[in-house]
């Protein structure tokens, strides 16, 4: 692999920008939050182009696959509920990167564990049932009040390749 113009951040490169952000003296909520967001999307982004060959492009993409993702997990709530708080965790502070408050520690450190439950999901979805339906939607059935994938994403002519920190992969379906 060529080195890369630029760095190249992962789900671990986010956090321990947002964990240095938090620690600085006064911390700087703006970049923490813009961090712990980047973290969620980059651990989202990464499942579906992993397993899906899919690049998930906007954040409007990745609120409906969000949405794919709670339809098919198995009914146990606190597990559905958690991962609802976690993203909906790291939307807030991609809001607060606009709005510039506050956020105090407490509420730092929840953000901050928000994105590793989001990670621990995504890491241990064979396990749990959910990848065996999400497969069965992307080959073309349907789920409850979700769209369907072919209307999520779109068919490349070629494939391509992208980086997230230390992993390249080819992706042949895009979503904006």
């Amino acid at each position: 692999m060529e080195e890369p113009y630029h760095e190249l951040y992962d789900v671990d490169v986010f956090l321990a920008k947002a964990k240095e952000m938090s620690e600085l003296n006064p911390p700087d909520v703006v970049l923490f939050s813009e961090c712990i967001w980047g973290a969620a999307t980059v651990c989202i982004k990464t499942f579906f182009l992993e397993n899906f060959g899919t690049l998930i492009n906007s954040h409007r993409s990745i609120e409906k696959f969000m949405d794919v993702v709670y339809s098919v997990v198995p009914p146990n709530l606190s597990v559905r509920q958690n991962l609802m708080n976690a993203f909906k965790h790291a939307e807030l502070c991609h809001e607060n990167f606009y709005k510039l408050l506050y956020v105090d520690n407490d509420w730092r450190t929840k953000y901050t564990n928000s994105v590793l439950t989001l990670q621990t999901f995504f890491n241990e979805v064979n396990a749990n049932g959910t990848m065996e339906n999400l497969k069965k939607w992307y080959k073309g059935g349907t789920l409850p009040g979700c769209e369907k994938f072919a209307a999520l994403a779109w068919n490349l002519s070629v494939e391509s390749t992208v980086a997230y920190g230390r992993i390249n992969v080819t992706y042949k379906h895009v979503s904006y």
